[in-house]
């Protein structure tokens, strides 16, 4: 989903080790929603923060998940298209919560819950609002906006 070119590197030699590279830019050219993750580290020189953009909510759930006493999920930002906001632009929004449900088909679908009060259902990368058929899961549940 996001992709980096080589022109767009950053060259540092191995200041922060050989397997990291360093990019002035990403390209993002799918117009489908992705997620602004702030995450806390704990190390024994104290805590810090990284930044993380996930493509897909499935990486998410997976990240979610794989928390520990030493790293963990402090804040979600939904990022979103226009047509899956019905804004008309993109938005980042403070997420509040992420439900993950199943529909009668077997289908899975997620419900984001926005600071704010808005929600969106999806199905992949579409928003829908079909009838939700069965009990759900909570994936994700965070605090207010700070």
């Amino acid at each position: 989903m996001f992709r980096t070119y080589a022109d767009a590197e950053i060259q540092i030699g191995e200041a922060f080790g050989s397997d990291c590279h360093l990019w002035r830019f990403i390209e993002h050219g799918l117009h489908q929603p992705w997620f602004y993750v702030t995450l806390a580290k704990l190390t024994k020189d104290g805590k810090y923060r990284d930044m993380l953009m996930l493509s897909d909510v499935v990486s998410l759930e997976s990240l979610v998940f794989s928390q520990s006493e030493f790293v963990n999920v402090e804040k979600i930002q939904l990022v979103s298209p226009g047509y899956f906001n019905n804004s008309g632009s993109w938005l980042m929004e403070p997420l509040l919560s992420i439900s993950k449900g199943e529909f009668i088909s077997g289908d899975c679908y997620y419900i984001y819950r926005v600071f704010g009060g808005g929600g969106y259902i999806s199905v992949g990368a579409t928003c829908i609002s079909d009838r939700i058929e069965s009990s759900e899961v909570i994936v994700f549940e965070g605090g207010g906006n700070d």
